[in-house]
């Protein structure tokens, strides 16, 4: 059976590629060098109804965070503590900048598309705008809606599927 559409996703946390299919959406996905998965979802079981998401990643936090407390760190050796050794307020500065960088990189918003389960109302699929085909986020999403509707529509209709 060939995909409807497809949509293929790159975060911070790692690879994803969907293949949405007339009654199911099949995840294919990796970690960043750790795991590889593949999820199956029924098209009937997820509401149509989504969520619109803005979220910085948590590594923007972190990195700024070390850079104020490696930056603090610097200065309290130099000045509180009058070190002699400039090697240690070096690395700790440089520390400091590297972490200033990654928070400067990693700063903006990423947008998710998240649907939730029709029974439960906990979040089966999550859709980041990101990556070379951020483009066809919207179509994808709306394709994707359309797809969660219709399903729902022939479960209804047919007396096997309303169970």
């Amino acid at each position: 059976m060939k995909a409807i559409a497809t949509y293929s996703e790159v975060t911070l946390a790692g690879k994803r590629k969907y293949a949405l299919y007339s009654d199911k959406i099949v995840i294919k996905g990796a970690g960043n060098w750790s795991y590889e998965f593949e999820q199956t979802l029924v098209l009937k079981k997820i509401s149509p109804d989504y969520i619109r998401l803005r979220i910085r990643p948590t590594v923007a936090w972190i990195s700024l965070s070390m850079f104020f407390l490696a930056g603090l760190a610097c200065i309290v050796l130099i000045y509180e503590f009058a070190i002699q050794s400039r090697a240690i307020p070096g690395v700790l500065g440089i520390f400091s900048g590297s972490a200033l960088i990654v928070a400067l990189v990693t700063m903006r918003k990423v947008e998710y598309a998240r649907f939730c389960s029709e029974d439960y109302g906990s979040v089966l699929l999550s859709v980041a705008r990101s990556g070379p085909k951020r483009n066809q986020f919207d179509s994808f999403v709306q394709a994707l809606v359309t797809q969660i509707e219709h399903a729902k529509e022939l479960a209804q209709e047919s007396p096997a599927g309303a169970q």
